[in-house]
């Protein structure tokens, strides 16, 4: 996890401080990211929309 944390530093995500605590740039991946996870759940839910209709006409 250490790895992990120099990383997101070196990066600019996180600042080095004690209590480790997101940038600007952090915060804008972090919105980024859970835009892009809500995206991915609606487009689950499309997909499977489609595979129920398309189960239903073939009955």
């Amino acid at each position: 996890m250490a790895i992990a944390t120099e990383e997101l530093i070196q990066a600019g995500l996180c600042d080095g401080s004690g209590e480790r605590h997101l940038t600007a740039k952090g915060r804008d991946w972090l919105h980024a990211l859970e835009e892009m996870e809500m995206h991915e759940a609606g487009l689950e839910e499309a997909a499977a929309d489609l595979v129920l209709s398309t189960n239903g006409l073939f009955r």
